[in-house]
């Protein structure tokens, strides 16, 4: 992926933004045309939780339980 100049780079604040809506990080990477590590520290530096991998099929399999237990 070609670096982005800075002048052009997505602001942290936008970044946050579509974080918080639900948006994977990759999506974000990809649609802004940045990295993953770019997104990922700009979230952390800026004290958002990272959610855990998985999505809504991780949070489903917590609130369930596991299959295998039975």
């Amino acid at each position: 992926m070609p670096a982005v100049p800075p002048s052009r780079r997505p602001s942290t604040a936008e970044i946050v933004d579509r974080y918080r809506t639900g948006q994977p990080i990759r999506q974000i990477a990809a649609e802004l045309g940045v990295s993953y590590s770019y997104v990922h520290r700009r979230l952390h530096y800026s004290g958002v939780t990272i959610r855990s991998r998985g999505g809504a099929r991780a949070a489903r399999g917590r609130q369930t339980g596991r299959r295998d237990q039975q």
